[in-house]
């Protein structure tokens, strides 16, 4: 995981480029709804740490699921459609309680599309 800062003139696009990940990677990341950036905003990029780590990134490119594995978690990306029986049952004895409990932004069983995740991996 890398910190960065975001500088006068950047852009989502500019940022995405740099790391070599998507605007929505970036978005599902930070937990942001728009593309707007403000000059000093702090984001949390997953993908160039993870390659340094020996933690590897795979996209299924049939349904479009993101998974970003970085030390003891798997970064997890909702897609439209999935509920959290779906998701536990991806991951060998993971839980809908498991991930509830790692995931303090879910209080419910309804997932937003481009959230992202942390799954314990087991």
């Amino acid at each position: 995981m890398k910190t960065h800062y975001v500088k006068s003139g950047e852009s989502m696009g500019s940022i995405a480029k740099k790391y070599k990940c998507t605007e929505q990677e970036i978005k599902a990341w930070n937990l942001l709804s728009s593309n707007y950036l403000k000059s000093g905003k702090k984001l949390l990029i997953y993908i160039e740490d993870s390659a340094k780590q020996g933690a590897t990134s795979s996209t299924n490119k049939n349904d479009d699921t993101q998974e970003v594995f970085s030390g003891e978690y798997i970064y997890y990306t909702i897609r439209k459609g999935d509920t959290m029986w779906d998701i536990a049952q991806k991951y060998n004895g993971v839980s809908v309680d498991d991930i509830k409990r790692h995931n303090s932004s879910l209080n419910s069983n309804n997932l937003k599309t481009g959230t992202q995740i942390r799954i314990v991996k087991k």
